[in-house]
């Protein structure tokens, strides 16, 4: 089967009747007037919004209050004081002897130290005037000084009034007691603070020294040695 065929051009040209109306030309839109840009505000203040500003605020977590119990009176408050001054006395005296101890030096006591102190500061005494100085019996100084200089820690030399009163003297060795008893008695003060703190430390000595006045007046008698 053939596909049909299209007719002839007959050659008539088309008439100005049958051309096709142009569409009307659409008129050009109007701008749209443009209002100046603002000027710039300068940087934001305090309390104005800015991108640097705008993070949330951290949340603050708070610590919940510890609950603690309440702890039970201590029995030693209801001590009587001169015992309480008493043992304060002793625990420093053994903390002291037991560091000087652990360096290597002998356990001595305190009236010892005393001895070495007042030899120290007097330059040398005979058993009497050591015995007026300490508060001691002259037998009690004899037997002292008999015993410190054969453990190695006073000499006799010739006194100015003959060889029958000797002065007794500090030797080395009693010298080399005294400057570590005394680097001891600076570290237990620096450890006092740190147990009751400078204040609680400076409160004590406050009242040690009223409980002085309050008994002795401004006559501060001499220092007794215990054995």
């Amino acid at each position: 089967m053939q596909p049909p065929q299209p007719e002839p051009w007959s050659g008539a040209q088309p008439q100005a009747d049958n051309w096709p109306e142009p569409a009307p030309a659409t008129p050009p839109a109007r701008p749209v007037p443009q209002s100046p840009p603002e000027p710039w505000p300068g940087p934001p203040q305090a309390g104005q919004w800015s991108p640097e500003n705008d993070q949330p605020e951290p949340e603050v977590f708070e610590e919940p209050e510890a609950v603690t119990a309440e702890q039970p009176p201590d029995p030693l408050a209801e001590s009587e004081l001169t015992y309480l001054l008493r043992m304060a006395l002793q625990t420093v005296r053994a903390e002291t002897t037991a560091e000087l101890v652990a360096v290597g030096l002998e356990e001595l006591r305190p009236l010892d130290n005393m001895v070495f102190t007042v030899l120290q500061e007097r330059g040398g005494l005979t058993v009497e005037d050591l015995a007026e100085a300490l508060s001691l019996t002259a037998p009690e100084a004899v037997q002292l000084t008999k015993t410190l200089e054969k453990r190695g820690y006073l000499r006799r030399t010739p006194g100015p009034r003959g060889a029958r009163h000797p002065l007794y003297v500090v030797n080395s060795k009693a010298q080399q007691y005294m400057r570590a008893a005394g680097y001891v008695q600076v570290r237990q003060e620096a450890r006092l603070v740190e147990r009751l703190g400078e204040d609680g430390v400076a409160e004590l000595r406050t009242r040690l020294t009223q409980l002085i006045r309050a008994q002795t007046g401004d006559d501060v008698p001499p220092l007794r040695p215990t054995w």
